[in-house]
C-alpha cells in the first residue's frame, strides 16, 4: 500500500514547484459537513477614510474608523487572505495570500501579525502590485529590516515578512497608496501528523492573546499592545491588537484542499469548520471552507483516515547535485504483557487563568472528570491548578479510592477562571511534589497555551522533570500548538487537541490507550549497509503504543538494505527489521531537502532549551535559513519595488487588528476595566493598556500609529526612551498617544523626514 502511496507523493511535490499557480475546484456535487453553527461575517464596500487632524497640541482627535453602525466592518488594510493546500501522502505544499488595501487617502504602511504552522518550512514570500511580482529575498535579519526602513523612507513599495516565534509571524508592507491592492503571497512545507492510518492537518488563523509575565522594558520593539518585559523582551511584537465583541473588520479567510492519499480514504472530516467535500475518487478529495463559514478566529482543523492496515514503515526521497534528502516514517510493532505495565503516578495541572474562562475551562473540567474515573485502583493522583498563582488539592499524590476520586471530582468542579497565566510556577509546583518509589510520574497539562515566556517554561521542565513525563491538552479553537508540541516532546509525552465544543472522549481514551502501556525507550537504527548521515531527531523520543518514529535524513549514493530498530520495553530488548531502499538518481520530491533543512533548525532551537541561546547556536540556525532560503527567528524575506511612489517617503502606519479566538472570553482576558484582567496581572509595571491600542511610533515613521478601539494608555504623554526595533536595528522614537475610553484614534503626522536616495537591491 505505501507503493501506492509513495507514487502519488510525487503530485505534491510537483506542486510545490509550481505553488504560485492557483487550485482550482472542479464543478461536480459537493458533499456539506457542518460541525458547527454556521456563522455569517459582515462585509462592506471599501470606503475611503481620512485621517484625524490636530485638535490642540499635544492632543490627538479620537474618531470612530468605519462608523459605529453595528454591522459595518472597521476599514483596515487586510482585506482577505486566501489559503491554497495541495496534500499527497503525508506532504503538504500550502501557498498562502495577503491582499492589502489602502481604504484611507494618504499612503500607509500594513502591520499584521498572524500565525502559520510551527512546524511549516517557509520558503518563500513575493509581493504582487498589478502584473508586476517582486520577489522576495532571504536575508539576515537585521538586514531585511535595514533593506525595508531604506525602501519605505525613499517612498518605495516593500514587504518584510519576519518570524517572532515559530508560529507567530509579521508581515509589514509600506507605501501602500491610496486605491493600491498588493498581494503578498508566502508559501510553506510541512509532514502532517500521522498515528495509525490517522492523518491530521492543522492550519491556524488567529494569534491568540499571550500572558506577559515580568517588569516593563523602557521602549518597545513593535506594534503590539502589551510593552515588552524583562522575561519577553519582544511581548510587542506577540500581541496583536484585539477586536472587542461585536467589532469587525472586513478582512475574511477562503481556503481549499486537493487531496489525494494515495490510497483509499475512508473518512474525511473537519471539528472546526463547515465544510464543502468533492469526491474526485476513491483517494481524491477537495475541500473547502463553506463561504459562511470564513471569519479568521479558529484553527482549521482536517482529519481523515485510510483504508488497509496500517503500514509498518514509508519512505520518500530526493537527490540531487547535494545528495541525498530522505524522511522515513517506521511503525513499531510491538506485544505488552500485564506484568510490564508500571504503577502510575497521575498529576493533573490545570490552567485557570482568566483566558480559560467559559468554555475552555468547562472542557478542561470534563476532561479530567473523564481522567480521574478512568484511573486503577494502583495509581495515585493529584490536581494542581494555576493561574496569577497556583495550588495543589492535597500536599503530595493519594492513592486512587473512590472516596479520594469523589474529593478531586468536587474540586475540580469548583475550579473558577481569572487571573494571569504563571504556567512556570505550575509546572514546577508539580514536579516538586514528593515521587513515591516504583511509580512512573506522568504530569498531564491541560492549557490553551496563551503565554509570550515559551522558551523559559521549557527550560524549566528540561531541568526540574526529573523522569516525569509531561503530556499535554490543547484546549479551544486556537491553542499554541508550537508550546503545547514542545513540552510534550522535552518531556517525552505527547500533545493532543480538543476544541471547546468537541466531545473529549475520543481524546482520552487515545491518552490512556498511550500511557496503560509502557513506552519503548532508548531506541537506535542499525543502518547496514546504507550511507546516511545528518539524522534529525538526533536522538529517537520515548514511542508511547501508536506512535511513529520519524527520522530525516542525508545520504550520498543511495542503495537498499536491511535496518534494524532497537531498544527496550521495560526489562526486555526489542528488535525490528525492515528492508529500505534509497533512490540514486531521484529529481522529483524535491521538497524533501527543505523539510530535512527545517528539521536540523528545529534540533538546533531544541538544543537551545538545554545550552542556552549561545553566538554560535545561533549563527548555526541563520546560516541553514540561508543556505536553503528558510524563515527562521534570525533570518527574514525582504522585497523592494524599484520605482518610487510616494515621494518624501511620508505615510501612517496601521496596524492590523486580529479576531478575538472563538469560544474564547474578552473580559476574561482583559476585564471589563482594568482591574483584575488577566492581563493587568502580567507585567509589574504593566497597567492594561487596551488589546486595540497600538501605542508607539515604528522606527523611521513619518507619522504615528493608527490606533483603534483604544482604552486608556498606561503611559499618556510618556515620552520613552530609544530602543532597537528588532535585532541591531537603526534606533527609533516612541510616543504614546493620549486616548479617550471606548473610542478609536486617527493620528496625525509630524513632521516630514528628509527623503532617502532610491534603494535598489
Amino acid at each position: 500500500m505505501w507503493r501506492m502511496l509513495i507514487s502519488f507523493v510525487a503530485l505534491s511535490l510537483l506542486a510545490y514547484a509550481s505553488h504560485s499557480s492557483q487550485l482550482f475546484l472542479a464543478e461536480g456535487q459537493m458533499r456539506y459537513l457542518e460541525p458547527n453553527p454556521e456563522k455569517t461575517a459582515t462585509s462592506s464596500p471599501t470606503e475611503r477614510r481620512e485621517f484625524a487632524k490636530d485638535v490642540n497640541p499635544g492632543a490627538l482627535q479620537i474618531a470612530q474608523i468605519g462608523g459605529k453602525q453595528p454591522n459595518k466592518p472597521l476599514e483596515m488594510p487586510l482585506q482577505h487572505t486566501d489559503v491554497q493546500m495541495e496534500i499527497s501522502g503525508f506532504v503538504a505544499s500550502v501557498t498562502v495570500t495577503q491582499r492589502y488595501q489602502n481604504p484611507f487617502t494618504q499612503p500607509i504602511e500594513a502591520v499584521y501579525t498572524f500565525p502559520l504552522p510551527h512546524d511549516a518550512a517557509v520558503d518563500d514570500m513575493q509581493m504582487t502590485i498589478g502584473a508586476r511580482t517582486i520577489k522576495g529575498l532571504i536575508k539576515r535579519r537585521e538586514e531585511a529590516r535595514d533593506i525595508y526602513e531604506r525602501a519605505k523612507k525613499a517612498g518605495q513599495r516593500a514587504s518584510l515578512l519576519e518570524q517572532e516565534r515559530p508560529n507567530i509571524f509579521t508581515q509589514t508592507v509600506a507605501n501602500i497608496l491610496p486605491g493600491d491592492n498588493i498581494l503578498i503571497t508566502i508559501h510553506y512545507v510541512n509532514i502532517l501528523q500521522y498515528t495509525e492510518g490517522n492523518y491530521e492537518l492543522a492550519f491556524p488563523m488567529v494569534v491568540g492573546p499571550r500572558y506577559i509575565p515580568g517588569d516593563t522594558a523602557t521602549g518597545a520593539t513593535g506594534t503590539g499592545w502589551s510593552p515588552d518585559t524583562n522575561v519577553v523582551p519582544d511581548a510587542s511584537r506577540i500581541t496583536p491588537p484585539v477586536l472587542k465583541p461585536g467589532e469587525r473588520t472586513g478582512h475574511d479567510i477562503a481556503l481549499a484542499v486537493k487531496l489525494d492519499a494515495g490510497v483509499p480514504i475512508q473518512d474525511i472530516r473537519s471539528t472546526s469548520h463547515v465544510i464543502e467535500i468533492q469526491d474526485i475518487s476513491n483517494h481524491e478529495k477537495t475541500i473547502r471552507l463553506r463561504p459562511a463559514d470564513t471569519l479568521p478566529n479558529k484553527d482549521f482543523i482536517l482529519r481523515y483516515d485510510v483504508a488497509g492496515k496500517a503500514p509498518e514503515m514509508a519512505t520518500i526521497a530526493h537527490h540531487d547535485d547535494r545528495g541525498g534528502f530522505f524522511t522515513l516514517i517506521i511503525q513499531p510493532q510491538r506485544t505488552v504483557t500485564d506484568d510490564q505495565v508500571l504503577p502510575r503516578e497521575l498529576i493533573f495541572i490545570v490552567d485557570t487563568s482568566g483566558s480559560m474562562s467559559g468554555f475552555p475551562l468547562e472542557k478542561s473540567k470534563q476532561a479530567m472528570q473523564r481522567l480521574i474515573k478512568g484511573m486503577r485502583s494502583t495509581d495515585t493522583f493529584n490536581v494542581v491548578r494555576f493561574s496569577g498563582d497556583s495550588g495543589t488539592l492535597w500536599e503530595k499524590p493519594q492513592l486512587y479510592t473512590s472516596t479520594r476520586a469523589e474529593e478531586a471530582l468536587r474540586y475540580v468542579d469548583n475550579l473558577q477562571a481569572g487571573g494571569g497565566t504563571e504556567m512556570r510556577k505550575g509546572i514546577l509546583e508539580a514536579l516538586a511534589q514528593p515521587a513515591a518509589d516504583g511509580y512512573l510520574r506522568i504530569a498531564f497539562l491541560l492549557t490553551d497555551g496563551y503565554v509570550g515566556d515559551e522558551f523559559r517554561i521549557l527550560q524549566a521542565i528540561e531541568q526540574e522533570r526529573r523522569g516525569a513525563r509531561i503530556f499535554s491538552l490543547g484546549v479551544g479553537s486556537s491553542p499554541n500548538r508550537y508550546l503545547l508540541d514542545k513540552v510534550a516532546k522535552v518531556g517525552r509525552g505527547e500533545a493532543f487537541y480538543v476544541r471547546q465544543d468537541e466531545n473529549s472522549e475520543a481524546v482520552i481514551n487515545q491518552f490512556f490507550t498511550r500511557v496503560d502501556k509502557p513506552s519503548l525507550a532508548f531506541l537506535e537504527i542499525d543502518w547496514g549497509k546504507l550511507d546516511v548521515t545528518d539524522l534529525y531527531p538526533q536522538k529517537i523520543p520515548d514511542l508511547w503504543a501508536g506512535q511513529p518514529i520519524r527520522i530525516h535524513g542525508r545520504y550520498s549514493e543511495g542503495g537498499e538494505s536491511d535496518i534494524v530498530v532497537r531498544g527496550r520495553l521495560v526489562n526486555q530488548s526489542y528488535e525490528q527489521k525492515l528492508h529500505v531502499q534509497l533512490p540514486k538518481n531521484q529529481p522529483a520530491h524535491v521538497a524533501m531537502s527543505t523539510v530535512w533543512a527545517r528539521q536540523k533548525i528545529e534540533e538546533l532551537m531544541d538544543n537551545m532549551v538545554t545550552q542556552g541561546q549561545t553566538p554560535e547556536l545561533v549563527e548555526s540556525v541563520t546560516k541553514m535559513g540561508l543556505t536553503f532560503k528558510l524563515m527562521t527567528q534570525w533570518t527574514s524575506f525582504v522585497a523592494v519595488e524599484e520605482k518610487v511612489v510616494n515621494v518624501g517617503g511620508e505615510s501612517k502606519t496601521v496596524v492590523q487588528p486580529v479576531e478575538m479566538p472563538e469560544g474564547v472570553s474578552y473580559e476574561g482576558v482583559f476585564g471589563k476595566d482594568k482591574e483584575g484582567s488577566q492581563m493587568q496581572q502580567g507585567s509589574k509595571g504593566m497597567s492594561l493598556a487596551s488589546p486595540g491600542v497600538a501605542h508607539s511610533l515604528r522606527n523611521g515613521a513619518s507619522a504615528p500609529l493608527v490606533a483603534i478601539f483604544a482604552e486608556p494608555s498606561p503611559s499618556v504623554g510618556e515620552k520613552r526612551a530609544e530602543k532597537p526595533y528588532g535585532l541591531n536595528a537603526p534606533k527609533s522614537e516612541d510616543m504614546s498617544i493620549p486616548m479617550q475610553p471606548k473610542e478609536a484614534v486617527a493620528a496625525t503626522a509630524p513632521a516630514k523626514p528628509a527623503a532617502d536616495a532610491d534603494m535598489k537591491l
